[in-house]
């Protein structure tokens, strides 16, 4: 077992109540009118209605088209999207709040991403099949698999 200096094990109980002791008040902090933001679990979002003095990042910044299955959108065509004299890239999918959205909305590369991470998982559960009792193999599956196919689910 290794002595921990600062901080907390990570996935604990106490890790997920500390955090939110630590960020409760972060809300509070955003109170320009044309701000507006979204939290889930570490991660925060802040998303600008209207610039007025307020600087985006724009190497953090990406633009995407959303379109249905079957039309088929060429962003060379249109026009590009610069701030600050810097071009914000075309993307053809961006990871939000750990979802992977493509700009045909069909979850392909997150169910992939999905599968690769699992599969990781289970390969390292199998390396170790014949140290590890019936019931801890279960636990582990449960709580080192399960979880990725749960999260957001209904998003997919």
């Amino acid at each position: 077992m290794k002595e921990i200096q600062r901080g907390v094990p990570q996935g604990s109980m106490l890790g997920s109540i500390l955090f939110l002791i630590y960020t409760m008040d972060l809300p509070s902090a955003i109170t320009h009118p044309c701000l507006e933001y979204c939290m889930y679990a570490d991660d925060l979002q802040v998303y600008v209605h209207a610039i007025h003095g307020f600087m985006i990042n724009p190497i953090k910044s990406s633009a995407m088209i959303i379109s249905s299955k079957h039309s088929q959108v060429d962003t060379s065509q249109i026009d590009n999207i610069s701030i600050n004299n810097i071009r914000v890239p075309w993307v053809e999918s961006v990871k939000k709040l750990g979802i992977i959205l493509d700009c045909k909305l069909n979850f392909e590369q997150h169910v992939n991403s999905i599968y690769k991470k699992s599969y990781y998982k289970l390969k390292m559960l199998y390396q170790h099949k014949h140290e590890l009792n019936q019931d801890t193999k279960l636990n582990l599956a449960k709580v080192l698999v399960y979880p990725h196919f749960g999260y957001c689910n209904s998003v997919y």
